[in-house]
């Protein structure tokens, strides 16, 4: 199983102005995201992401939880990606009750919901999109905003001398590429720091292989999910 799903928050930048949409969307966080939005700037793009992020894991965790996620698009092993795109007022019309999720952590960090029938999640955000992907297995996903801005001198930095010549030759692979590390780096909990010098520009290779990936591209996005 995997299904992906994302949600614009951009509009949710700045509820000081719509406080009765805002309390809307706190009602329904779990105490745990609820605690992570309450330690933000109430306008700021993080408060925003972080509200988002309590809704997708609402909805998909409500959904699971009512034996509904087989109903949801379901992506196969190395095909493309297909993302469930959802509004906030399409997951408020659709939340019940408020179920307060509780979650444990591996020893880097990285949130599971504690309930062992619950499924694998993992999320990311760039750019005013939040997207989480759910599994039955281990699984890490991220997405990247294409912003065309020093690739290369950041591709000599951290890149492999292979993948460095491929950003060379097209700046948007930087992108592609980094997704990847991040979301290798999240499938396995360590970050992405032991693979930013580890060449995953070809997907043939043996250390590619030992993991499933999807991949995407959404308008100015690249969208990695490794398993």
């Amino acid at each position: 199983m995997l299904n992906v799903y994302s949600l614009r928050v951009d509009g949710l930048v700045g509820l000081e102005k719509n406080l009765d949409l805002a309390e809307q969307i706190d009602s329904k966080l779990d105490s745990e995201r609820l605690k992570i939005v309450n330690r933000m700037t109430s306008n700021s793009s993080g408060c925003a992401t972080a509200r988002g992020a309590g809704l997708l894991l609402q909805y998909v965790g409500q959904k699971f939880m009512d034996w509904q996620m087989d109903h949801e698009t379901s992506n196969t092993a190395n095909g493309p990606v297909e993302l469930t795109e959802k509004t906030v007022h399409e997951i408020l019309d659709c939340l019940e009750d408020r179920i307060d999720f509780q979650y444990r952590h591996g020893s880097e960090g990285k949130p599971y919901w504690a309930k062992a029938e619950m499924p694998f999640f993992n999320i990311s955000h760039s750019a005013g999109i939040v997207i989480l992907a759910v599994s039955d297995v281990e699984i890490g996903i991220d997405i990247q905003n294409i912003k065309g801005k020093n690739e290369l001198s950041m591709a000599r930095r951290f890149y492999s001398e292979k993948e460095t010549n491929l950003v060379e030759n097209n700046c948007e692979i930087f992108y592609k590429l980094w997704a990847r590390k991040e979301a290798l780096g999240k499938r396995t909990g360590q970050g992405v720091r032991p693979y930013l010098n580890v060449d995953l520009s070809d997907t043939d290779s043996e250390y590619m292989k030992q993991y499933t990936w999807n991949e995407l591209k959404l308008d100015d996005y690249y969208i990695c999910i490794c398993r």
